[in-house]
């Protein structure tokens, strides 16, 4: 399919109508050029043309504030629709398939295209025929289905929409030929299109000319990412952050299932400048349906490197329950030590910040928050400390190290650049039975400048939203 730059909206396939007419078997198509070869025929046939019309002219237009990046898509000779076939009403499908090719253009513009199969023979005893256009390539009936296409890495580029496409029809009837040449029907879009709005607050990515190279958005969900492993798709950014400090991704999604549940989510993560990670779970997720664009707006903020998040927290030394819903954290014996652990993946450099404040609905007894630039399991365990002695602490990065077996000296400066785990210790509780001393945890972040004067760099209310419909169509 061809992308067309030059126009400044997206035009939407809003509905293919498909019109059949047969060729008799004694009509010369050996004039025609540049046919490629029909994919997996079935039995000796005769050639069958069908017209495939992309309809709906200026009104089917959706507004796009990319501009100059819109797109337009169009039919491109060698195009193929692939016809599948069914002996018991559209339950089961056939092995074989029909593929037609596309040979000429409309005159008129190439929303329209003639599609010809050199051996079109209806199969005895079909009752359902099923037409399908899909960007991938295709080699076996399985490369038709939803799951076969490639969605797993993507540019985000809107002009590389029109390679992840995939439509089809209902199960049609037709019991002989001359009802497949007398069918009109409509190609629908199975894919969705989420419209990515990456933000930046103030220095949350260390230096202001970075953009991040890669980003990736996984759906926790029974809801199924066709195309996808683990229900992940990752954006190769090329991109630059626009004048209004975003990077836009057009990425197309296939969800597979009947509902979301009311925990399912979207979990965005990339990194920043200095490469730490950065993780933000959006508040929810929802069933987007194929042929519409959503707006998925998302701003990281130096919240982010310590999401509060089950799959992110974890035990350095002796237990802890952490309730993801309520944000509390406590540990189940006494010094135990947890939190956000980097020993075993990339370090984090916060060379860029100055102070690290946490906010907490409660406190607890005895807990404290702590930075580690040593392994605590091997050689030394001195760290930077304060004790969370109210709802608000700030820990100073450029402090020196405190040592805890001999707490009256200090040692050299805390090297911030090197950071292998932030937890939380708690010198009170003995055991799980005494989980009633916890902490509830509200954020805890990064910032440049003195906590305790207002700034913009971390220490402002961002609201998270969710996934919205936005009512466009998607092409």
């Amino acid at each position: 399919m061809r992308n067309n730059k030059s126009f400044l909206h997206c035009t939407a396939i809003a509905a293919i109508m498909l019109v059949f007419t047969a060729c008799s078997n004694d009509e010369n198509f050996s004039e025609q050029t540049n046919v490629p070869e029909t994919i997996a025929p079935v039995v000796k046939g005769h050639p069958l043309a069908i017209s495939a019309s992309i309809g709906g002219g200026a009104q089917t237009r959706m507004s796009s504030s990319e501009a100059a990046n819109g797109i337009k898509l169009e039919w491109e000779v060698g195009d193929k629709l692939y016809m599948l076939t069914s002996t018991d009403n559209g339950a089961t499908w056939a092995d074989t398939y029909y593929t037609f090719v596309a040979t000429a253009l409309s005159e008129s513009g190439a929303s329209k295209a003639t599609f010809i199969c050199d051996d079109f023979a209806f199969p005895e005893g079909t009752t359902k025929v099923k037409l399908i256009y899909t960007s991938g390539t295709v080699a076996a009936k399985t490369d038709l289905d939803k799951n076969a296409q490639a969605l797993g890495e993507q540019s985000g580029k809107i002009e590389d929409i029109a390679k992840n496409i995939y439509l089809e029809t209902e199960a049609l009837s037709a019991t002989s030929e001359e009802d497949v040449k007398n069918l009109t029907t409509t190609l629908v879009h199975a894919n969705a299109v989420m419209k990515v709005v990456i933000a930046k607050s103030d220095i949350a990515w260390g230096d202001n000319n970075y953009a991040p190279a890669e980003i990736t958005m996984q759906l926790q969900s029974n809801v199924k990412l066709a195309g996808t492993t683990d229900n992940t798709i990752i954006i190769k950014n090329t991109s630059a952050w626009d004048e209004n400090s975003q990077i836009v991704a057009n990425i197309v999604v296939c969800m597979t299932g009947e509902a979301m549940g009311t925990s399912d989510r979207w979990i965005f993560s990339t990194k920043d400048g200095l490469g730490n990670s950065l993780v933000k779970a959006t508040t929810s997720a929802k069933l987007l349906a194929g042929g519409k664009r959503y707006n998925a707006p998302v701003t990281f903020k130096t919240d982010d490197y310590f999401p509060l998040l089950n799959d992110h927290i974890t035990a350095l030394s002796n237990g802890f329950i952490f309730d993801e819903t309520e944000k509390s954290l406590a540990t189940t014996m006494q010094y135990g030590v947890t939190g956000w652990d980097f020993r075993f993946i990339a370090h984090l450099n916060f060379s860029a910040y100055n102070y690290c404040v946490a906010e907490f609905e409660s406190t607890g007894n005895g807990y404290s928050l702590q930075f580690y630039n040593s392994d605590i399991w091997y050689g030394s365990i001195e760290n930077l400390e304060t004790g969370l002695t109210s709802k608000k602490v700030a820990l100073d990065l450029n402090a020196k190290k405190t040592n805890h077996q001999k707490p009256d000296e200090t040692g050299e400066f805390f090297d911030k650049s090197d950071i292998w785990a932030v937890t939380f210790s708690c010198t009170e509780n003995n055991g799980e039975e005494d989980i009633t001393n916890k902490i509830v945890i509200k954020r805890i972040y990064l910032t440049t400048t003195d906590p305790d004067v207002p700034s913009g760099d971390g220490d402002t209310e961002v609201e998270v939203p969710g996934i919205d419909d936005s009512g466009e169509e998607a092409f």
